[in-house]
């Protein structure tokens, strides 16, 4: 969709948004290009938690019937199986599906093809009714519309990721999708365990000065109030910080194991996870200027088991 900008900050745009589609003939690239891609919308996010999620064991018996059931199926009954539990199947599931006679495999990856092709789909007339408002902040206004209604998912992220990367670097239409899809990520952040949505925003920031004001903000103790007039207002018992050095360093952990076990590029999984290895790094300073000795060498121990070859310690 390419935008141009008109009379009162107002755009137009042609054509439609890019859109890519799943090859359903051949099984293992089905299976490559749907993992790879829903493993893109999850880093995209940096896997943002779900509370209400089953405890691992219980979700791996779930996963399993539910393997069973999806090989058992054809037809409709297939369709309303995959419709139904696309978010909750994982690469495992998918690989262990594979393993099975190549009609079943070929049958339930092409099924599953479908489905991501459909949402796909549905994501990109979704972004046009948002591009044809032709003012951004009524487009604004219609993405936010999107997550109200729990019309804004996965693949939406993925579609405006998709028209960033198709926009040429400089142009209106790669201002106008980059602002779009930098709200979406926004909104899902509200939508996220909060300090699983910190480490995602703090790795989108690559202004490293930027990160430590957010790390300031959230993990250190409230010392002061700011009037409106600017005004500091020192208060004689700190609050505690929003997030603690507890909820953070689990955010981490758990958002680098979930990476770790991705079906998806090495590289890219690879940058996450050194992401946020910085992020830790950078919290970490901020808890020894702001934070008691014991919570520092809470915060190290915890993430030595995700780093065991060598903490985020600095340096």
């Amino acid at each position: 969709a390419q935008a141009k900008k008109g009379k009162l900050g107002q755009y137009s745009h042609t054509g439609a948004p890019v859109v890519v589609k799943t090859s359903h003939r051949n099984p293992s690239s089905v299976l490559h290009n749907m993992a790879a891609r829903r493993a893109v919308c999850t880093l995209l996010l940096l896997a943002p938690a779900a509370p209400l999620m089953m405890p691992h064991s219980r979700r791996g018996v779930a996963l399993q019937a539910l393997a069973e059931d999806l090989l058992a199926a054809e037809g409709p009954q297939l369709a309303e199986l995959v419709e139904n539990n696309f978010e909750a199947i994982d690469a495992e599931t998918m690989a262990s599906i594979q393993q099975a006679t190549p009609d079943a495999a070929e049958r339930i990856m092409s099924a599953f093809a479908v489905e991501t092709d459909k949402r796909m789909l549905k994501a990109k007339e979704r972004l046009e009714h948002v591009l044809d408002a032709g003012e951004l902040l009524e487009m604004d206004r219609r993405l936010t519309t999107l997550f109200k209604q729990g019309q804004a998912d996965a693949a939406l992220l993925l579609c405006l990721n998709a028209n960033v990367e198709a926009a040429d670097p400089g142009t209106d239409k790669h201002s106008i999708m980059l602002h779009l899809y930098t709200r979406a990520q926004e909104e899902f952040e509200k939508k996220a365990d909060p300090a699983r949505a910190l480490v995602h925003k703090l790795c989108r920031q690559p202004d490293a000065q930027i990160r430590d004001n957010i790390l300031r903000t959230y993990l250190a103790p409230q010392t002061e109030l700011i009037a409106p007039d600017a005004t500091r207002i020192p208060l004689e018992t700190p609050m505690p910080a929003q997030i603690s050095h507890a909820q953070f360093s689990d955010a981490v952990a758990s958002t680098v194991e979930q990476l770790r076990g991705l079906d998806a590029d090495g590289d890219l999984v690879n940058a996450n996870i050194e992401c946020c290895r910085q992020v830790a790094i950078e919290a970490r300073r901020v808890l020894l200027e702001t934070g008691a000795p014991e919570h520092v060498r809470a915060f190290e121990e915890e993430l030595a088991k995700t780093w065991p070859m060598g903490s985020p310690n600095g340096g």
